[in-house]
């Protein structure tokens, strides 16, 4: 299943402009799981947490094409990955399976404060500041 069809399948929380992005628009914004600054860390990343591809891909357009530049626009798309993140969980892993629910969701509060922090904060800050220096977005 792709990315998108998990997306879609899970009910993911996006943007109500993420459904009016081109696929391709919304892939050229996608870089794994993981900082773009640091593509070889983002490849092991997406490796290792390959579940949370859809919470990533959902917030990596959040960044590229939602961003405001704003403290809360950044907490707002922080938290939709924390919920979507959940809700991959619940979908993916059985109730159960509590130890590995346990421990998923556990992994996904430090992905979380991981992204909450200030490396995060600079990480939004650029992608804005990038946004501002192309202009418009053409094709949306």
């Amino acid at each position: 299943m792709t990315i998108l069809e998990r997306i879609h399948r899970y009910q993911l929380e996006v943007d109500s402009r993420f459904l009016e992005l081109s696929g391709e628009s919304s892939a050229s914004a996608y870089n794994g799981v993981g900082p773009e600054r640091w593509p070889s860390v983002a490849a092991v990343a997406t490796i290792l947490f390959h579940r949370w591809e859809p919470a990533a891909y959902v917030h990596d357009n959040d960044y590229h094409h939602f961003n405001d530049g704003t403290p809360e626009g950044w907490h707002a798309s922080n938290e939709r990955f924390r919920r979507n993140g959940r809700r991959i969980i619940r979908e993916e892993v059985g109730w159960w399976r509590f130890l590995e629910r346990s421990y998923l969701f556990w992994v996904n509060e430090r992905l979380f404060q991981a992204i909450e922090g200030i490396e995060g904060w600079k990480a939004w800050m650029a992608a804005y500041e990038a946004k501002q220096s192309e202009g418009p977005e053409v094709s949306a």
